[in-house]
Order: C-alpha cells, then structure tokens, then sequence
C-alpha cells in the first residue's frame, strides 16, 4: 500500500454524479465493501464532503490528467464508497486477469478501434 505525500487530483464521470473530482488518497491497497474484498484498488478522497461517486456510479471510469499531452487517461473502476472515501480497481489488474494470451484488447469510439 502506498500513501501520496501531495494532493493528486483524480476525476469520475459515473451516470449517478455525472462528472466529479477528488484526490488520490492511497494506492494498491485492500478494502472491504459491503461484504466484498478488493485488492488492488486506488483509495479516492473526497473534497469538502462532496460525494465523488454514488450508488449507481459503479463501473465508471476514473482519470488522471497528464498536461504533458493534455489528455486524460483512464486508471481504474469504479467499485464503492464508504465514509468520505471511494475506491476503485485499477484497471491493469482487470485487463491483465482477463489477458490469457488468447484475447486481444481493443479501445474504441463511435467511429474506429484501436489495439491496446
């Protein structure tokens, strides 16, 4: 597990909250969600107790902005919240379970795909 010395700026768009940020609290960590344990996960805190997600805000996708490029990458899943905080599994662990050699990953938007 590893905890941020500085604030880390992460945002969520989820179909409950819509577009929202908070900052990288601890990464690769393990948390236990109703009953559920996740590895693997980022730890999300919230800013002046807005809700970064909701229930119904599961499986959206969280960013990270890289203003060397200018672009916002996708980093992890999301999978709950408890106590002003919100987790989510990186997404390299979901593709690297998921990859058994035997598959290919492609990201795609309305108009091509690509190869990951």
């Amino acid at each position: 597990m590893i905890h941020l010395g500085k604030k880390v700026p992460i945002f969520k768009y989820g179909a409950q909250t819509n577009l929202t940020m908070g900052y990288i609290k601890t990464i690769d960590m393990k948390v236990k969600l109703d009953n559920t344990s996740y590895s693997n996960t980022i730890e999300v805190e919230w800013i002046d107790n807005i809700e970064f997600a909701q229930s119904g805000d599961s499986g959206s996708l969280y960013f990270l902005y890289d203003s060397t490029t200018n672009t916002f990458v996708p980093v992890a899943m999301h999978v709950g919240s408890k106590e002003n905080h919100s987790y989510g599994i990186f997404l390299y662990y979901i593709f690297h379970e998921l990859n058994t050699g035997q598959y290919e990953f492609l990201i795609c938007n309305s108009t091509y795909c690509q190869e990951d």
